[in-house]
């Protein structure tokens, strides 16, 4: 599924990236090593991977 950043910010040493995915939200958070904001920059697009995995 294709989205678009639409917010990141930066809070006491954690980060949030805010994603739309056409009506879809999605809020990622984070250390800003893991999520740094050269790869998460506002308008840019991203693509999300979801995988049912089977209950045992």
């Amino acid at each position: 599924m294709g989205g678009k950043v639409f917010k990141y910010s930066e809070d006491k040493g954690v980060v949030f990236v805010y994603t739309s995915f056409g009506g879809l939200l999605m809020q990622l958070s984070g250390e800003p090593k893991v999520l740094p904001a050269q790869s998460f920059a506002v308008d840019k697009r991203v693509y999300l991977f979801v995988r049912k995995v089977a209950a045992a």
